[in-house]
């Protein structure tokens, strides 16, 4: 899964924190959205492999979304 990084915007109760989302969000139906401050958390010494796990599967669903996406896109053409 490719994610970016992006600040929240001043419309967000949390503006100025960090998060990762899709890398074609918005011009895509992508959902995949994690805050940076929880991806800090499952990587430090004190994380929850279970969380951590559990994410890694999400973010590998939402890639084989947006995988499937740009495939029927591509065939449309």
């Amino acid at each position: 899964m490719v994610a970016i990084r992006r600040v929240a915007g001043s419309r967000s109760a949390r503006q100025g924190h960090e998060f990762y989302g899709c890398l074609l969000w918005p011009r895509s139906d992508c959902k995949f959205f994690i805050w940076k401050q929880q991806v800090d958390v499952m990587f430090s010494d004190g994380g929850n492999i279970l969380e951590l796990k559990n994410k890694a599967l999400e973010m590998k669903i939402a890639n084989m979304e947006i995988e499937k996406m740009i495939y029927k896109k591509r065939t449309k053409l």
